[in-house]
Order: structure tokens, then C-alpha cells, then sequence
């Protein structure tokens, strides 16, 4: 199993940079990424759910300093249940 975990530093710029072209190339089977600085809805662009992926979105409840600590984990096996918080 292939796993990667990624500080995106916001996930909207690191998409314009190309970060899903690249995270395609790794073939991972799983991918948590970390600092997306977005909420669920600011995601809805398919670019955010790559095809293959079964994409997880955990919103961060409020801003903290300067950053969104979200969480975005992605699958290429699915799972039968995701859970939201700890």
C-alpha cells in the first residue's frame, strides 16, 4: 500500500500548480492532505475529486490564525465508512 500525506498550503493554489497532475504520477492508494486553507464548498470543482479517488472532505470548525486546518483524504479502494472528527 502506497500512502502519501501532503501539507498543501492551501489546496486551490497547489491545484493551479499542478498538485493532481503530479499526485496521479504516484499512484497512491491513499492521500491525506493537510493545511487545504478551503471549506467543503470551496471544493466543489471536479479538479478537487480526481477520477479513481473516492475523496473525504473534513472541514476545519473555525479559522485559526491564518490557516484552515482541513483535511482531505483520498482512496482508491473506497471504504465502507468514513468517519468525521476524532
Amino acid at each position: 500500500m502506497r500512502i502519501i500525506s501532503l501539507n498543501a498550503n492551501g489546496i486551490r493554489a497547489a491545484a493551479r500548480k499542478g498538485v493532481f497532475d503530479w499526485l496521479d504520477r504516484q499512484n497512491a492508494d491513499l492521500v491525506c492532505i493537510q493545511e487545504t486553507k478551503a471549506q467543503r464548498h470551496q471544493l466543489e470543482d471536479p479538479v478537487f475529486s480526481p477520477p479513481g479517488y473516492h475523496v473525504y472532505y473534513h472541514d476545519a470548525q473555525k479559522k485559526v490564525i491564518a490557516a484552515w486546518p482541513s483535511t482531505v483524504a483520498t482512496n482508491r479502494t473506497g471504504c465502507s465508512t468514513a468517519l468525521d472528527g476524532m
